[in-house]
């Protein structure tokens, strides 16, 4: 079931949306990743302050944190990209390794030949009722041309 979408005279389905909507997603989320450290931050000093600890030394150690964050979220995306790619390409290595198996089979060739067989025989019974077809068609236009013949 698809959206739509009515704006200003012009209509978008939610197939064509999606794609706009992906670029957008991608545009904010690293907007979004920086406000969301920003709340960790606070939150944590929050939490220090109300565990009466010592938070003069929390701000340095936030810093530090907050910029190693973009090396460490490049990192871990480029270790998921890896991970993705290597099981992307390990399942096609499987598809690849199961249709040659099953190629390979004697059930998979028998198969194939009883399919051209059926196929044969399907085309022998439409020829035979075409032939069939014709002559009853030959046989009811001679009966036709008589009775028209000895009115």
């Amino acid at each position: 079931m698809s959206t739509t979408t009515r704006k200003a005279g012009t209509t978008r389905t939610a197939a064509t949306a999606a794609p706009r909507n992906l670029v957008v997603d991608a545009a904010t989320s690293g907007a979004y990743a920086a406000l969301g450290a920003t709340d960790l931050v606070v939150a944590r000093l929050r939490g220090a302050q109300a565990k009466d600890v010592d938070v003069r030394t929390l701000p340095t150690k936030a810093v530090e944190q907050l910029q190693s964050l973009p090396t460490a979220a490049v990192s871990t995306a480029l270790d998921l990209a890896g991970r993705a790619e290597k099981s992307y390409d390990d399942l096609a290595a499987r598809g690849k390794d199961l249709a040659r198996r099953i190629r390979g089979q004697k059930a998979s060739a028998e198969l194939v030949r009883r399919s051209q067989v059926a196929v044969s025989r399907t085309k022998a019974a439409v020829t035979t009722v075409r032939g069939a077809a014709a002559s009853t068609t030959a046989a009811g236009a001679a009966t036709v041309a008589a009775e028209v013949a000895s009115t």
